[in-house]
């Protein structure tokens, strides 16, 4: 019986190693896909503004509305802005683009964090620090 026991445990450890494992490259696989998706986009709209277009990016800038999506557009232009440092032939019109944008962006938000600022609204001025201390 004890033996019968053992075997069941063994085979239970050894399941559950499995799905342990399966688990780990799921979540590796939906973070993949994810990595995917996002430079999907950011070709995309390189790939816009190189043909004369930014409605994408627009969009993007334009449903703004609250912290995340701040957040996340931020971090789509800095990733865009990068692209467009890489003086990839034949992409001026894009880098050009980006960079307007990026201006345009950064000017947006001073004017709203000068608003904040007059209205004394703490939780519209959040500061992020780097791990250097430079603060963001």
């Amino acid at each position: 019986m004890f033996e019968a026991y053992g075997d069941l445990e063994g085979r239970f450890e050894s399941t559950m190693n499995i799905v342990s494992r399966s688990g780990q490259q799921i979540d590796e696989l939906a973070r993949m896909r994810h990595r995917c998706q996002d430079a999907k986009e950011l070709f995309q709209i390189f790939m816009e503004l190189n043909s004369g277009q930014s409605i994408r990016l627009m969009t993007l800038l334009e449903d703004s509305a609250n912290i995340e999506s701040l957040r996340d557009a931020a971090k789509k232009l800095r990733r865009l802005l990068a692209i467009a440092e890489s003086n990839i032939p034949g992409a001026e019109q894009s880098s050009e683009g980006i960079r307007a944008v990026a201006e345009r962006f950064e000017q947006d938000m001073l004017a709203r964090f000068q608003k904040a600022y007059a209205e004394g609204n703490m939780s519209q001025m959040k500061v992020r620090r780097d791990p250097t201390g430079h603060i963001s």
